[in-house]
C-alpha cells in the first residue's frame, strides 16, 4: 500500500478538493487506475460508492478514512523527525593542528567538545600553520589548533589563546647547558641547533630565530628532525 493512495482518498473527502481530485483522476487512462481503485483492488473491499452526483464513502470507507489520516499524520511526524535527526547530527568537523605545540592539549580540547556534541564527528589533519591558515580561508577547515600567527599572517583568522608555554631547550647530561637553572637566549648557539624539519614545519625555524633574538638567516639547523621523538633522541647523543 503506497502513501499517494492513502493521500488521494483523503483528498476525495474534502469537498474543497473534489474538483482536483476529478480533475487528477481524469488524467488516468484504462490501463492506469485513479488511485481510489488502486486501493480497493489491493484491499478487496470498496470504498466509495459512485454515481453521476458524486462520490460517497461505504461504511469501511468510512473506518478507513478515520485512519489513513493517523497514518498521514504519522508519516508527516516520522519525515519531520528524520530531518531533525539529520539536522542535529551535524556536519563532520574538519580540524588542522600542529601536532608538536597541542599534542599536551589536544585530547581534552576533543573529549570535551563530544560531551558538548556527541553527535558531531571530528576529522584531524596534521597541517603546517601555512596550510591551516589557507584551508580555514578557503573554508576547507572548521578550526586549527597553532601557534599564534603573525599578525600579517591573521588576516581574516581569529586568534585564542588556548594555553601558554614556557619555551625550553633539549639537551644531553653533558651539553654545559644541563647543570643551569635558567638559560640566556644570546647564550644558545644559533648555529649549532637540533630542531624540525623544514619542510614540515616551515613555521619553526623562523619562530626559534624570534626566541633567540637573531635574523632568520643566522639561524642553522644542523640536524632536522621529523618529530619531538626523533629531536629528543638526537639531543640526548650530542656532544
Amino acid at each position: 500500500m503506497e502513501l499517494r493512495h492513502l493521500r488521494y482518498f483523503i483528498a476525495r473527502r474534502r469537498r474543497t478538493e473534489f474538483l482536483t481530485c476529478r480533475r487528477t483522476a481524469a488524467r488516468f487512462t484504462a490501463a492506469s487506475k485513479p488511485p481510489d481503485r488502486d486501493l480497493e483492488s489491493e484491499l478487496n473491499v470498496k470504498l466509495l460508492e459512485r454515481n453521476r452526483q458524486g462520490v460517497k464513502l461505504t461504511r469501511v470507507g468510512g473506518a478507513l478514512l478515520v485512519r489513513s489520516r493517523e497514518i498521514i499524520r504519522n508519516a508527516e511526524a516520522l519525515r519531520t523527525q528524520a530531518i531533525k535527526i539529520h539536522e542535529e547530527s551535524g556536519e563532520e568537523l574538519q580540524i588542522g593542528y600542529a601536532p608538536a605545540p597541542t599534542a599536551a592539549i589536544i585530547a581534552g580540547i576533543l573529549g570535551r567538545y563530544h560531551e558538548l556534541a556527541p553527535r558531531t564527528s571530528v576529522t584531524l589533519h596534521d597541517l603546517s600553520l601555512s596550510e591551516i591558515l589557507s584551508g580555514l580561508r578557503a573554508k576547507r577547515l572548521h578550526a586549527g589548533l597553532t601557534l599564534r600567527p603573525t599578525p600579517p599572517e591573521m588576516r581574516g583568522v581569529k586568534f585564542e589563546t588556548l594555553r601558554r608555554y614556557s619555551v625550553g631547550i633539549i639537551c644531553a647530561h653533558s651539553s654545559p647547558f644541563a647543570g643551569l637553572a635558567t638559560i640566556r637566549p644570546a647564550s644558545v648557539p644559533s648555529n649549532k641547533l637540533v630542531g624540525y624539519r623544514a619542510k614540515d614545519f616551515p613555521e619553526y625555524h623562523p619562530w626559534v630565530a624570534k626566541v633567540l633574538g637573531v635574523s632568520r638567516t643566522r639561524v642553522a639547523v644542523s640536524q632536522e628532525c621529523d618529530g619531538v621523538i626523533s629531536v629528543v633522541r638526537r639531543c640526548s647523543v650530542a656532544i
